[in-house]
């Protein structure tokens, strides 16, 4: 097929398989026609996620207890009531320590000696110590002692073009990238520049690209995209 400009400014296309023809388009609506097809191919190459906004940045921020963490809390000089806790969940005793865990429950709450269920979803570890000095003292023990810490952080969730996507446990300074080499690496598809990342700010989902160096936090759902080329 021929292609040819007149010198009307028009495009005339000439020739077939079967037989001679002749069309004619005008040559500004071509440029527009082509400029469309290179937008859509651009477009096409672009990674899921790559136009999203960037996740809002809050900074450093105490971690905040959810249900599946499990704690330890120590009463000090009160034999046999130290206790592990998971937040919502039953005690284990350990021997060791003479503490038990507690896993925090679906409700959001574990349940302490001498005092019961006690909130811990939505609380800082300092908050819920001083919960929970302030209800012994008020209750049963003078000056009480306590100590909480986390033993275990409910899990991150990564998927997409990582080698082993699913759920995995938490761990302090945990970043983007730790997370994808926790879950197998990148796959050859994988979009390297940046991820996504689903996280609930303020009891609202948001969703934002991140860089691979972003901190991860419990709850947070990865998502590496594909690469386009």
């Amino acid at each position: 097929m021929a292609i040819e400009l007149d010198v009307s400014g028009f495009l005339v296309f000439q020739g077939s398989r079967s037989g001679k023809f002749t069309s004619t388009i005008s040559f500004q609506f071509f440029k527009r026609l082509m400029g469309m097809f290179a937008f859509c191919s651009i477009a096409a190459c672009s990674s899921v996620g790559s136009k999203l906004p960037p996740l809002p940045d809050f900074g450093p921020h105490p971690y905040i207890l959810g249900t599946g963490d499990k704690l330890q809390i120590h009463l000090y000089g009160i034999e046999g009531l130290s206790g592990g806790a998971a937040v919502g969940g039953s005690a284990q005793s350990s021997s060791a320590s003479d503490a038990s865990e507690y896993t925090v429950s679906d409700t959001g709450k574990i349940g302490v000696p001498l005092i019961g269920e006690v909130q811990a979803t939505g609380l800082t570890v300092a908050q819920l110590k001083q919960d929970i000095t302030e209800k012994l003292a008020s209750s049963y023990i003078k000056d009480p002692k306590v100590g909480v810490e986390v033993m275990t952080y409910r899990p991150f969730f990564i998927f997409g073009e990582v080698n082993h996507p699913g759920s995995y446990p938490y761990a302090t300074n945990l970043n983007v990238l730790s997370a994808i080499a926790t879950a197998g690496g990148y796959t050859y598809r994988a979009e390297e520049k940046f991820a996504v990342i689903e996280r609930k700010i303020n009891g609202k989902a948001v969703k934002g690209k991140v860089e691979t160096s972003t901190p991860v936090s419990p709850d947070d759902i990865i998502r590496i995209p594909e690469r386009f080329f």
